[in-house]
């Protein structure tokens, strides 16, 4: 349940902050999650989710495997690799932000 929360709390939070927010929660996450086992791969997988749930609310709303294709085609790869990156991405930052806490 902790999980599925922090999932939305990074959802939400990039929603209206924007992509920065996603250490920012991390960080918070590494401080309030101290007693908790892993807390910084429950805020990288939570931050993924999140993005997710994003990606697939965008997809719903608009022709993301489209733009997913054109893009991946700019960067050079298939757009589902660049997918994968773009959900890589928080996890990279919301697990680096909390594994700084953890010191």
């Amino acid at each position: 349940m902790r999980l599925v929360l922090l999932s939305l709390a990074f959802a939400a939070a990039t929603l209206v902050f924007g992509w920065w927010s996603t250490p920012l929660l991390g960080l918070a996450w590494g401080f309030l999650g101290r007693g908790t086992s892993r807390p910084a791969l429950a805020a990288g997988l939570a931050a993924s989710t999140g993005w997710v749930l994003l990606l697939g609310w965008s997809a719903a709303l608009g022709p993301v495997p489209l733009l997913a294709g054109k893009l991946g085609a700019i960067a050079g790869m298939p757009g589902m690799v660049f997918v994968a990156l773009t959900v890589l991405l928080p996890f990279l930052l919301a697990f680096a932000a909390a594994r700084v806490t953890r010191r």
